[in-house]
């Protein structure tokens, strides 16, 4: 019996020195899981840093192309509404030029840099002047000038620029072409009257006739307020812009 117990007691013992060599076997290998399990939810870890930083950088990749392409996509609104206007001017131009195919035609430009066709007749053209600006409002003309001709003289008899092209710089387009024919044309001056029913516009109308070197007189005749304009054109030419 006490061998019986003393070989039970032995077992167990080597069970023992077994389990805990066991255990002291397996410890690297334990240790081994654990640092590849931390290094499993370090790597993890870390690649949620890189994807969401990569995300993040795409997403503002991805807005700056947005607004990239928001602003193309106005650019090309502007140029293809300014390709019509350009379209629409041209065209302009060349219905004023073919209608008058008859007269003659010269281009100008105005003090903003719009240009204006000049037309008048190859007879006389200090009949009517005919002045049309590309940006005009008028199918026909934006502003005329008539003429009466005494040679060595001429008389403004009439001098219109339409409501919806004024300030614009027509009229002193017109003008400045006017005067630069008359001295090529040796005209010795050129005459014109204020006329009462402008009287409400003596206050514009008179510096600019002045503006171009014009003697403005103003007289009162039958309570009425009228005037004479005049330019002798001996001195230099003066364009006024």
């Amino acid at each position: 019996m006490k061998n019986s117990y003393y070989i039970y007691f032995k077992m167990e013992n080597m069970k023992n020195i077994t389990k805990g060599l066991r255990i002291i076997l397996m410890l690297p290998f334990t240790f081994l899981r654990i640092i590849i399990a931390t290094m499993g939810l370090l790597i993890k870890w870390i690649a949620r840093i890189i994807l969401k930083n990569e995300f993040e950088d795409e997403r503002k990749f991805l807005e700056i192309s947005q607004n990239k392409r928001t602003e193309l996509y106005k650019e090309n609104e502007i140029l293809i509404e300014r390709n019509k206007q350009l379209s629409k001017r041209l065209e302009r131009l060349k219905y004023i030029i073919e209608k008058n195919n008859n007269s003659k035609t010269e281009a100008s430009l105005t003090k903003y840099g719009e240009i204006v066709l000049i037309t008048y007749s190859q007879i006389n053209i200090f009949d009517n002047i005919y002045l049309s600006g590309e940006n005009g409002d008028d199918k026909f003309w934006d502003s005329v000038m008539r003429f009466k001709d005494y040679g060595s003289e001429i008389k403004i008899a009439d001098f219109v620029t339409k409501n919806d092209s004024e300030n614009r710089g027509y009229g002193r387009a017109l003008m400045n072409f006017v005067i630069a024919e008359a001295r090529r044309k040796n005209v010795k001056c050129i005459t014109g009257d204020l006329s009462n029913v402008d009287s409400d516009s003596f206050e514009w109308l008179i510096p600019f006739y002045e503006s171009f070197g014009f003697d403005c007189i103003l007289f009162n005749d039958d309570k009425m307020i009228r005037g004479s304009i005049r330019l002798t054109l001996e001195s230099p030419i003066k364009k006024v812009s």
